[in-house]
């Protein structure tokens, strides 16, 4: 997203805004309601290059300097308590479920080899407790970043827009129809708002707003009328609004931010020779959303990753099951897929109804927790659905293993040797100059040009640049 097509290769493809984008054309044979295993689609997500920074933010690509915008003038913002929505009834997982609860390990009990045998080589999710106490980043929060980075100029889900204008006669009529009902919003005015570049201020306004707005819904309504939770989630439209910040890079939406942020040590990580600047995994993806949402239904990465998630506002209801549960949980078997092969499932473990409208549910085993402020959640790979039960802000640092970076799990235990926590600018610029040292290359000069003096703001490599 932070990449110049016309110069720099796309390494970061946006495979989630694919995949929601198709899932989105499944609607109509796809409520919840109705759990059919299999679907048709009469349209396809189309593609997009990759998207430069935004000129207001940074003018890299045409090989100007890239400067951080200067913060919003100080202003009133409301307490933390405006991002709150009480507790909802759809933030419970059912009872019913073989759901066994995620572990909550402090990190001065958890060692990095104890990590990597319990739970990463097993795929077992777990929450690590007091680890990040103390670090700089954890200062920041929505009003914060609103404060600091409001004036960043970011766009959502390019992809969505194209995919979803595709859509006629009764599958648009249906998606139409339910996010007037739930949300009040025509299709029409989703697409437009998805399809517009804002700042990053608007964002965080629009999750305060969403927010408000279900609170006051989920107030008038009686305890016990399961049928009136809004959203109710029994239908894929409901995944379309509100608008969400999710899977974006940091470094293109608040350079101040990027440059506090620690990468963990329970992350294996290549050698600093091994790894290229532009990898995903150097760069910490950012989460945001208002409270009672979720970005996805149930869903599977097609590439082979785990990921870490640092909750730094809110929490993050997560529910976790292994591949070989894939069987029980409703698989949408799309026409299309993504560049990444991405899976989604129609399981719903918070519905209240499981028995009548999920049985085979009942049958799924896996794990299910709540990362609060401060927690690091490790999302090993799977399928998983993570609800927000309040406004949230997340850092997501991901571990890819995939045949570009061959890194079999034999050598997960040597790569976290003598490996502690690095600040990600740090890391981002020993890499940068190890890509410049093995090319010479015009163009690797120009990239680390770029990336480590004027992004980053640090000191050069020792390398001459022309």
């Amino acid at each position: 997203p932070f990449i110049d097509p016309n110069s720099r290769p796309a390494t970061m493809a946006d495979r989630h805004g694919t995949m929601k984008g198709l899932l989105l054309l499944t609607s109509l044979l796809h409520p919840l309601q109705a759990v059919s295993s299999s679907s048709s689609s009469s349209a396809v997500a189309s593609s997009s290059p990759p998207q430069p920074l935004p000129a207001e933010t940074c003018g890299a690509a045409e090989g100007m300097s890239c400067q951080s915008p200067p913060p919003l003038p100080s202003q009133s913002l409301p307490s933390s308590s405006s991002w709150r929505l009480g507790e909802l009834a759809h933030t419970r997982v059912n009872k019913a479920l073989n759901l066994k609860p995620i572990d909550r390990r402090k990190a001065s009990e958890l060692t990095k080899e104890e990590f990597i045998r319990e739970y990463h080589m097993k795929d077992i999710p777990v929450i690590i407790t007091n680890y990040t106490d103390g670090w700089a980043v954890r200062k920041w929060n929505l009003d914060r970043l609103q404060e600091r980075c409001g004036s960043y100029r970011l766009s959502i889900l390019e992809r969505l827009p194209r995919a979803l204008a595709q859509l006629r006669g009764a599958e648009r009529e249906n998606i139409n129809e339910e996010l007037v009902r739930t949300y009040n919003i025509t299709l029409d005015a989703v697409l437009a708002e998805m399809g517009k570049q804002r700042p990053l201020s608007d964002f965080i306004e629009h999750f305060r707003e969403e927010t408000r707005k279900l609170k006051a819904l989920n107030a008038q309504r009686s305890p016990e009328d399961s049928a009136a939770r809004v959203p109710s989630f029994l239908h894929i439209a409901h995944y379309a609004w509100p608008m969400e910040i999710h899977d974006k890079a940091i470094l293109t939406a608040c350079t101040e931010m990027f440059s506090e942020l620690v990468y963990p040590k329970y992350i294996p990580r290549l050698p600093v020779e091994r790894m290229q600047m532009w990898d995903k995994f150097l760069h910490p993806r950012m989460f945001a959303a208002p409270a009672g949402s979720r970005a996805y239904p149930s869903h599977r990465h097609g590439q082979d990753e785990h990921s870490m998630l640092l909750i730094l506002q809110g929490s993050k209801h997560y529910v976790n099951w292994r591949w070989d549960q894939a069987e029980y949980l409703y698989e949408l078997q799309l026409t299309a897929q993504t560049e990444t092969g991405d899976r989604a499932y129609m399981a719903n473990p918070f519905a209240e109804d499981v028995e009548t409208t999920q049985p085979l549910l009942l049958k799924a085993e896996g794990w299910e927790g709540v990362a609060e402020e401060g927690d690091l959640l490790y999302v090993p790979r799977g399928i998983h659905i993570v609800e927000n039960p309040e406004a949230v802000l997340a850092v997501g640092f991901v571990h890819q293993l995939n045949e570009k970076q061959p890194w079999p799990y034999e050598k997960v235990f040597e790569s976290l040797n003598g490996q502690d926590d690095i600040l990600t600018r740090d890391l981002l610029r020993k890499v940068a100059c190890a890509n410049l040292k093995s090319d010479q290359r015009q163009k690797t000069k120009e990239d680390v040009r770029w990336l480590v003096k004027d992004v980053l703001r640090a000191e050069p490599c020792n390398i001459l640049i022309d």
